[in-house]
């Protein structure tokens, strides 16, 4: 008895320590570390099941002039602001995750090109209208990769999603860019 008590309460620690380490501390979204475990599994039910997903790559544009004008403080709480409002429009099956820096991504499981485009849209204007209440100079640019069953690994989907968005910021930035990979009958963006 007194075993299964202390597996029990072991059991429940460590699913509190791995919350911890699944949590970026600054913005309550999801760590890096806490985005690759759940993206793999969800590469992993994609090829299983033949369900598309999709990956956002969202890089904040005149992030530093925030924190250069009103200090770090102020650039952590725009950090909390953008984590919560992506949060709010997401589905629970969906994960927002702070991968560094300004940078964020967003992983939309069983969604189609054309779901997330809607998706990442509305997202994007939600995230605009909330800069301007705050009378922040920032904007958005998105890599959006929507991935078929044949999907890529992780580093392959993030490395191509990451270049979708730097292809935005090369062309003026506050966009979205939108690719496809592994598509066989989920069409392109």
């Amino acid at each position: 008895m007194l075993a299964a008590a202390l597996i029990t309460y072991l059991r429940v620690k460590q699913a509190e320590l791995q919350a911890v380490i699944d949590t970026d501390l600054v913005t309550g979204a999801t760590s890096a570390r806490g985005f690759y475990r759940h993206a793999e599994r969800e590469i992993y039910r994609s090829h299983r099941y033949g369900h598309p997903l999709t990956v956002a790559y969202l890089d904040l544009d005149n992030f530093k002039q925030v924190n250069d004008t009103y200090g770090h403080q102020e650039g952590d709480r725009l950090l909390r602001i953008v984590a919560q409002t992506i949060k709010t429009h997401i589905r629970a099956a969906d994960r927002v995750a702070r991968l560094g820096g300004d940078e964020f991504v967003i992983l939309f499981s069983e969604t189609d090109a054309p779901s997330a485009r809607h998706a990442v849209e509305k997202i994007r204007a939600q995230l605009l209208a909330r800069m301007q209440m705050e009378y922040w100079p920032v904007t958005f640019s998105l890599g959006v990769l929507t991935c078929g069953p044949n999907c890529p690994g992780l580093e392959d989907v993030l490395r191509e999603a990451d270049h979708l968005m730097y292809s935005v910021k090369k062309a003026g930035k506050n966009a979205v860019a939108s690719g496809a990979t592994g598509q066989e009958g989920y069409g392109a963006l």
